[in-house]
């Protein structure tokens, strides 16, 4: 039965939310059209070729990092908020819409609500994995359709100009896994987290609380603001901030599980009858 329902789940979450998925394609595109009009600038200006590696760190890198007492120089990333923004309004509803709907039934034949709370936890990752590989894939085609270099290396110009990153230090697995890997594991982990308060609170809070989180990393280098660990331009390796990667990793796997626990824990107790009407 526990097949049944993550298979239900990963059906009609996907079903649900087609349009929305449509939406954040289209504005992923959009994205890397402005991205490759940026770059495009930087190639003609100082005679080189940007690489795939610059394409993805122009899309996903994250804000420029504020060092302190700059404050006054920010500006709001519009481009790199709004794929997180778009993730989070995609997958922070469908639990408790579900449960109003086909859920209950799905409830009622899982004979417990730990396999049901499991199933959606499950869809909440699998769902942001197949959206974060959209995003890649679409800045991935939009590299090659632009001839970028098919290397690792970062091009000087297109990342200071563009990222204002002025140097990348550390191995390169270390900084590949901060640029690809991390986003990934903190949009998981943050949507682990906003699922559990819509649960004990309701969606919109949980969504003002994991958004919150993510604006406020875009002007605060802080460790406890998670979506620090998803940006390679806030990490130790391009600035003078204390954010590292094997500490990102454990922080959000605890998070992720302390997520999980409580939402199990509380949904045991939740009155499905009274939501119901």
């Amino acid at each position: 039965m526990k097949k049944g329902i993550i298979r239900y789940d990963l059906i009609t979450g996907f079903r649900n939310n087609l349009s929305k998925i449509i939406v954040f394609f289209v504005m992923i595109t959009l994205i890397n059209i402005i991205a490759c009009t940026n770059i495009g600038d930087i190639e003609s200006t100082y005679g080189i070729k940007a690489t795939v590696t610059d394409y993805f760190c122009v899309i996903i890198g994250g804000p420029k990092y504020i060092f302190e007492g700059a404050l006054e120089t920010y500006q709001i990333p519009v481009l790199w908020l709004l794929p997180q923004i778009m993730i989070s309004y995609i997958v922070g509803y469908y639990a408790m819409t579900d449960i109003d709907k086909e859920g209950v039934q799905m409830l009622v034949r899982a004979n417990t609500r730990r396999k049901w709370w499991i199933s959606k936890c499950i869809w909440n990752g699998t769902m942001i994995i197949f959206l974060y590989l959209v995003m890649y894939g679409v800045t991935f085609v939009n590299a090659l359709a632009n001839e970028a270099e098919m290397k690792y290396d970062f091009t000087q110009e297109v990342i200071n100009n563009l990222c204002e990153i002025y140097s990348v230090t550390g191995s390169k697995t270390e900084v590949i896994l901060t640029l690809i890997f991390m986003p990934l594991l903190v949009s998981i982990t943050l949507n682990m987290m906003q699922m559990t308060i819509a649960l004990i609170f309701s969606p919109i809070v949980g969504f003002i609380c994991s958004q919150s989180i993510v604006f406020l990393s875009t002007i605060i280098t802080n460790k406890w603001l998670i979506s620090n660990y998803g940006m390679l331009s806030h990490s130790k390796l391009t600035c003078m901030s204390d954010i590292v990667l094997k500490e990102g990793i454990i922080r959000c796997v605890v998070l992720y599980a302390i997520a999980v626990f409580v939402g199990n824990v509380y949904f045991r107790r939740y009155d499905v009858v009274v939501r119901g009407e």
